[in-house]
């Protein structure tokens, strides 16, 4: 499932609200208690849901559905490809910011992606 969720601007100095990103998304796919004992990593790899707001990171592998790698990949988010995290909910969802496009990820898809550090947040 993929939606557009757009927000009205608010100036705010201590809210930062994003105008317009899309949610990438599939609840059909189970949460994982653990994910790390589904997936091997490696000693610098982390995944997505785990990074902290602001790290700069390059994403390894999406252990997804074809279709959600489709749609993933047809937003330019693959293997390879550096992005920093923006905003991460209680929940787990995820948005980066790649090339100044705002992409959400659910938990679900978060737990699933394979990345390594490239710069830490400030």
């Amino acid at each position: 499932m993929i939606q557009t969720v757009s927000f009205k601007h608010q100036i705010s100095h201590k809210l930062k609200r994003f105008q317009e990103f899309v949610f990438v998304s599939d609840s059909a796919i189970k949460l994982a208690a653990e994910p790390e004992h589904q997936l091997q990593l490696t000693p610098n790899s982390i995944f997505l849901d785990r990074a902290r707001i602001g790290d700069i990171i390059t994403i390894q592998q999406i252990h997804a559905p074809r279709g959600i790698i489709r749609q993933l990949r047809n937003l330019k988010l693959q293997p390879d490809q550096t992005v920093q995290l923006v905003s991460r909910t209680n929940t787990g969802s995820v948005i980066v910011n790649l090339n100044n496009s705002f992409i959400g990820i659910g938990k679900e898809i978060a737990q699933r992606v394979v990345v390594t550090l490239v710069g830490e947040a400030q």
